[in-house]
């Protein structure tokens, strides 16, 4: 039997105007991609759960 089990999953969309031009789009796209700005998506992530004790008997995985 599995240890874990998936309970809940959230989503972030990042949407854009379809207007933007390409070097714009570019931009979002290098930020997006970029290891600090993940890090500090992961860093902001895990904060907001220690603040539940709760949580502290559960697994949360950032993935992408």
């Amino acid at each position: 039997m599995a240890r874990f089990v998936v309970f809940e999953e959230f989503h972030v969309t990042v949407l854009i105007d379809s207007r933007l031009r390409p070097a714009e789009y570019g931009a979002i796209r290098r930020t997006l991609d970029r290891s600090t700005f993940q890090a500090a998506l992961g860093r902001a992530f895990r904060s907001v759960f220690r603040r539940y004790p709760v949580f502290s008997k559960a697994r949360i995985v950032l993935g992408r």
